[in-house]
């Protein structure tokens, strides 16, 4: 029975780590979509012709990735925030997980485009939200 608990607290844990990262990016699609598709090499296209439409994807690409950057960091600050006051432990740990994988993949969407300053904030900032998250989360099993 104990095993059952066990499998059944990982499951969900793992489903809502998975479900957050796809809640950020449907946000993103609503508010940017993804750009149609790559523009095609065709020999009826002048060189300018293919190259304004290259650059015009490019662009409409890094405005989406920034969309994605944005819905990221909010829904997964959220979901960092909202672990602690969790007391259901495969909620708490899919929330820490979901938020950190969300975080992940906002920065790795966006990444090029950050100004360094701003990199080196965020990820200090998300250093010590994490140690803070580990130490809470300490204490509050030792009154346990």
């Amino acid at each position: 029975m104990k095993l059952l608990y066990v499998i059944r607290e990982v499951v969900f844990g793992f489903g809502l780590a998975a479900l957050v990262p796809l809640f950020a990016y449907w946000a993103a699609q609503i508010v940017a979509p993804q750009p149609v598709e790559y523009p095609t090499w065709s020999e009826k296209k002048s060189e300018e012709q293919r190259r304004v439409e290259h650059e015009e994807y490019r662009k409409s690409n890094i405005e989406r990735s920034r969309y994605v950057f944005y819905s990221s960091a909010i829904v997964g600050i959220l979901s960092l925030l909202i672990a602690p006051f969790t007391r259901i432990a495969s909620l708490s740990v899919g929330a820490i997980l979901g938020g950190i994988l969300t975080l992940i993949w906002g920065y790795w969407s966006y990444w090029d485009q950050i100004n360094n300053i701003i990199k080196l904030v965020s990820l200090i900032a998300g250093l010590l939200v994490i140690i803070g998250l580990a130490y809470y989360f300490a204490r509050r099993e030792k009154q346990y």
